[in-house]
């Protein structure tokens, strides 16, 4: 019972900031919906792992 108060206690903060993440690099937060397909799920780890744009995007100024 505690883990699953654990786990839906920290799935928002974490799909927030893998969606900030996915905004830093110019993508949807659509984009996290990949990761639902098998094999392709990795896609999304070289998506969050990639380097931040540094032009502004239409969610605003860049990170660094």
């Amino acid at each position: 019972m505690f883990y699953i108060l654990v786990a839906l206690g920290l799935f928002i903060p974490n799909l927030a900031v893998t969606i900030r993440r996915l905004h830093d690099t110019n993508r949807s937060g659509w984009w996290i919906l990949i990761s639902l397909i098998p094999l392709l799920g990795i896609l999304l780890i070289i998506f969050l792992a990639s380097d931040t744009k540094h032009e502004t995007n239409q969610w605003g100024q860049p990170a660094k």
